[in-house]
């Protein structure tokens, strides 16, 4: 049991590591998309890890997008980007992340 929680903590820093990372350039190229599916197949996340890493990538996006109170286009496309590639159900976005990808914000 210890060793599954070692290993799930280990898991859920990469996947914490690893978001930012590829979606650096706002787009999923292959090797990216093969790395991310990898750390899912090895079954060591559950479904309420990832969604937790998720939210927190989100949320960190989301604030920073927002900590001066401008959204310039850039960011708002960044979100997007994150959003779309990601494949981010929009019933998990935050109402502050939904008004800016919908440009309302």
């Amino acid at each position: 049991m210890e060793k599954d929680t070692e290993e799930r903590v280990a898991a859920r820093k990469h996947l914490a590591g690893l978001l930012p990372r590829v979606m650096a350039d706002g787009k999923l190229d292959e090797s990216e998309k093969l790395e991310l599916m990898g750390l899912f197949r090895r079954a060591v996340l559950t479904t309420g890890d990832v969604r937790e890493v998720f939210a927190t990538y989100l949320r960190g996006l989301t604030n920073e997008v927002l900590a001066d109170g401008v959204i310039t286009a850039e960011e708002r496309a960044r979100c997007r980007a994150a959003v779309h590639e990601l494949r981010i159900p929009r019933s998990f976005l935050s109402p502050e992340l939904i008004a800016i990808v919908d440009g309302k914000t």
